[in-house]
């Protein structure tokens, strides 16, 4: 039943934003989660990614090392540098950018994520700012 109420509610909040103009689903996944279809509700739930406090803390541990130190914060020219160290804590990239993002919008870390923007980094792992859809 909780599923079922959770579809509803969120079909509710996508129909708001989509008579606003915006919304990040489309009419049918909306019209899916109003009326309980399961599998709408489903493939909503599938797509979230969870990071818990764990993770979180790892993450944390790993650019603390960095940020704490001025001479291992100059060597940083990418999130490369660091990669590594983010795989072996269990931490991919999709979930990395949820984290730094979550940082960097905590001003957390802000000068290390900073320096991310850089050759040295993947594409999706030089900016981790708020967009407004995100907000």
């Amino acid at each position: 039943m909780d599923k079922f109420l959770f579809g509803k509610i969120l079909g509710e909040i996508y129909r708001i934003q989509n008579r606003n103009g915006y919304c990040p689903v489309s009419e049918g996944r909306i019209y899916g989660l109003l009326n309980g279809i399961e599998t709408a509700i489903d493939e909503e739930i599938s797509d979230l990614d969870p990071i818990t406090k764990e993770e979180l803390r790892a993450a944390a541990d790993i650019l603390n090392k960095y940020w704490k130190d001025p001479a291992d914060l100059k060597e940083v020219t990418g999130y490369y540098d660091l990669e590594d160290e983010f795989e072996a804590a269990g931490l991919d990239r999709g979930k990395m950018i949820k984290i730094l993002t979550y940082f960097n919008s905590n001003r957390q870390f802000t000068e290390l994520i900073s320096k991310f923007d850089s050759s040295n980094s993947p594409t999706e792992c030089r900016t981790f700012e708020l967009y407004d859809y995100n907000k």
